[in-house]
């Protein structure tokens, strides 16, 4: 068993599923914690504390620093990823 740790809130899922996503890319292993009935109830999320990034203990270092944004130009990052064609299986 792995030692975990609530890494960073989000207020919404689709924030925290973003996040996953990219920690997953890049070979860390993650779970969000969310009260919000599967995301079914996202209205609740505000009083629960968001939607959590869950990681392995010995991830977190890593895992805090690719989701280090306010460094980052996101309008650069989104012109790159949508100068690049579709792979063709999709």
């Amino acid at each position: 068993m792995y030692d975990v740790v609530k890494l960073i809130s989000y207020p919404d899922r689709l924030g925290a599923e973003t996040a996953k996503s990219l920690l997953e890319a890049s070979g860390i292993i993650c779970t969000i914690k969310a009260d919000d009935a599967g995301g079914m109830e996202a209205r609740i999320l505000t009083g629960t504390g968001g939607a959590w990034i869950i990681v392995r203990a010995e991830d977190a270092n890593r895992a805090t620093e690719l989701l280090h944004f306010d460094e980052v130009d996101l309008e650069e990052l989104e012109r790159e990823a949508l100068s690049h064609d579709p792979p063709a299986d999709a």
